[in-house]
């Protein structure tokens, strides 16, 4: 085989390597993201919860407030 034929043969072997690697690398990375996100659980809805809070009379005291806040102005 010619020195030219055999470059040809190794830039095809490497370029085949190559793609080869990648394909396996999106393979995995596909199959990580889907062992991920197989299960997600379902966003709970936290209206009558947010509805009740907004009818109650019961508050917080305002040391417990300025304790836990970060404002600095009053």
């Amino acid at each position: 085989m010619s020195w030219g034929m055999r470059q040809i043969e190794n830039n095809h072997l490497s370029a085949s390597e190559y793609q080869r690697k990648l394909d396996d690398f999106r393979k995995r990375q596909t199959e990580m993201l889907d062992n991920e996100t197989k299960y997600i659980p379902p966003i709970i809805d936290m209206k009558s919860a947010y509805s009740k809070v907004q009818q109650s009379k019961v508050t917080i005291p305002s040391s417990l407030y300025d304790a836990t806040t970060t404002k600095t102005y009053k």
